[in-house]
């Protein structure tokens, strides 16, 4: 298991892809994810997190890298795969043969269209129906950060420019800023230090405190108002994102998002701030399920 905080600085960067071990020193400096991600996988096996979340032309690349011998000390510090991870890796090797990652674009457009029909009738109905709005744009959005989310990991132009569409357009979302977070919480799910979607101190707490001087009084009674607190993530989520792509001057991101806040200006007052409540409102499914950590 990689540690929080284990950036190693070494030279040559060694990783193992598989059964070949590469040297990524000088790729990791154009690396679109950053050098940080590589750095913690320095002498370790990085097969899954880069199958997870690279695309057939990465693939190719890291295929047709020379492979190089590491040190041994590199070699037997290196964490084995176990028997779960290798049966993962067959099954998913066996999906991909069998074409279920091939995406299926009728039932896609079908479910984008579903979506925007969504916030257009939203939009349209906002002064004449203001309640009804509310539910048509809150579910709307909710299902487009879903959707969001999936094209983002995804890989190609067709999935890029998706995923800046909707993310941007109907919630204002900046697909480059949820990445570089988000990836890096499925590559080290859960693990403090690194996970920054685990970070929601001192109001949420998605961990048991080591010790009693971590933890705080109220942390037993968040199970009654989490719901409530989650709901106003996604005011943080659009700032962070308009920040992040203003930052970078991204403009492909910047466009959409541009015109989603022109949108929102449309509406009435009440009708944009229940709609971003509902937008990460939990369903009764959710809330069946929920399982946060109330007390020590």
């Amino acid at each position: 298991m990689v540690k929080a905080g284990n950036s190693v600085k070494q030279q040559p960067t060694l990783i193992k892809i598989g059964d070949k071990w590469v040297n990524v020193n000088v790729w990791k400096r154009v690396h679109p994810g950053g050098a940080a991600p590589i750095d913690r996988y320095h002498g370790q096996d990085a097969t899954d997190a880069f199958e997870a979340l690279h695309s057939k032309e990465a693939v190719a690349q890291v295929a047709a890298m020379k492979a190089v011998e590491p040190p041994r000390e590199i070699e037997q510090g290196c964490v084995p795969p176990t028997k779960l991870t290798l049966a993962f890796r067959k099954w998913r090797a066996q999906l991909e043969a069998e074409g279920m990652f091939e995406r299926r674009w009728a039932v896609e457009g079908f479910y984008i269209g579903v979506m925007l029909s969504l916030c257009v009738s939203g939009y349209a109905l906002a002064w004449r129906a203001p309640l009804l709005a509310m539910f048509l744009l809150g579910f709307g959005m909710q299902q487009a950060g879903w959707a969001g989310h999936d094209y983002s990991h995804a890989r190609g132009n067709t999935c890029w420019w998706l995923s800046r569409t909707l993310s941007g357009l109907i919630n204002g979302f900046s697909p480059t800023w949820w990445s570089d977070k988000h990836n890096t919480h499925h590559v080290h799910p859960n693990q403090r230090g690194i996970d920054t979607d685990i970070d929601n101190d001192p109001v949420l707490h998605l961990f048991v405190p080591a010790t009693e001087a971590d933890d705080v009084w109220f942390r037993r009674y968040q199970h009654l108002y989490y719901h409530f607190a989650y709901a106003f993530l996604y005011v943080s989520w659009r700032l962070q994102s308009a920040q992040c792509a203003w930052r970078r001057r991204d403009w492909a991101e910047l466009a959409p998002i541009a015109v989603n806040y022109a949108l929102l200006a449309l509406l009435p007052v009440l009708c944009v701030d229940t709609t971003c409540l509902l937008y990460t409102s939990p369903s009764p499914r959710d809330m069946r399920r929920s399982r946060m950590p109330s007390s020590a």
